[in-house]
């Protein structure tokens, strides 16, 4: 199983029969960011590793018919369509319950739940933050519009 967006995108690019270098043409991607995307190429001065901002995201989706949810999803964001972002939590708390004792499940359900409050009022704020402004060119916070990556 892929466990960042790179190796997932690489998948993509597979299935759909694609080089980096025609995604870069049909995306407006550049090919160095997709090569530093693929490759999970850290910063060069802070070692950080990328992290792709939802606009490229969406970007690199739509050429390789990538649903945009499960791209997002597979970038660490929150999808556009919460019920997906739902349906894979459970998928996910699912296999862990399978693999924990009852106490390690409670615990993981209570955090899981703090977690999701928390999350869920982030994801709100961000709503209610970008209402209150246009941003359709800004490529996501701490990004950058050349690059459309920011490192963490």
């Amino acid at each position: 199983m892929s466990t960042t967006f790179g190796e997932r995108l690489k998948e993509k690019l597979e299935e759909a029969g694609l080089t980096a270098a025609e995604l870069a043409r049909r995306s407006g991607v550049t090919k160095q960011n997709i090569g530093r995307i693929l490759n999970n190429t850290p910063h060069s001065i802070t070692g950080a590793l990328p992290r792709v901002e939802p606009g490229t995201v969406l970007k690199l989706a739509q050429p390789l018919g990538w649903d945009v949810n499960d791209a997002l999803l597979a970038a660490g964001h929150a999808p556009t369509d919460m019920s997906k972002f739902s349906s894979e939590l459970n998928r996910r708390v699912s296999l862990l319950e399978k693999a924990l004792t009852a106490p390690e499940r409670a615990e993981m359900l209570e955090e899981l739940d703090s977690w999701t409050s928390w999350y869920l009022a982030k994801i709100e704020q961000k709503r209610a933050k970008e209402g209150s402004a246009d941003n359709e060119d800004d490529p996501g916070v701490g990004g950058s519009v050349e690059t459309g990556m920011a490192y963490q």
